[in-house]
């Protein structure tokens, strides 16, 4: 039986270009073009964008799907040390928890994790979502300095 292959959401290649601006440290732009994103699709695309976003950003770090971290740390980009999820922001914890929930194939963990955001809570979401779109360049821009890469050409 011949399957024709399903085409992507209409959103992938603006969820790309959300990546790209972010491992760029170009965050003002990434949230430019998420606004656009959510504007153009709806919030019900939103999370499977940051889903495909945190696959991506995965992916060029090496790391393969069901495999995720013992212990959740977090890298300081302004001092390049380690933090626990203590010391860190409650968005840039949050954003990690379902970073690694995402990466677990945990979607329990990803649902609750979503569902302690009160849904009228415009500014706490926004913090999150802007907070995963950043460890995701971080971690992109990370891949490409271990690979030799330079900036990305997506501008």
């Amino acid at each position: 039986m011949n399957a024709t292959p399903k085409a992507p959401p209409a959103w992938v290649p603006l969820a790309r270009r959300i990546l790209a601006a972010s491992a760029d440290n170009r965050h003002a732009e990434a949230s430019r073009l998420m606004q656009e994103l959510l504007n153009r699709y709806g919030s019900a695309a939103g999370l499977p964008a940051l889903f495909a976003m945190i696959d991506a950003a995965n992916t060029s770090a090496g790391h393969r799907a069901g495999q995720h971290p013992r212990q959740l740390m977090y890298l300081c980009a302004d001092t390049g040390q380690l933090q626990t999820a203590d010391q860190v922001n409650p968005a840039v914890r949050w954003a990690g928890r379902l970073m690694v929930a995402r990466a677990a194939n945990d979607r329990d963990q990803a649902e609750a994790l979503i569902n302690s955001v009160p849904s009228d809570n415009d500014k706490q979401w926004s913090d999150n979502v802007l907070a995963v779109i950043n460890m995701c360049g971080q971690m992109v821009r990370g891949a490409r300095g271990r690979a030799g890469g330079g900036e990305s050409d997506s501008r």
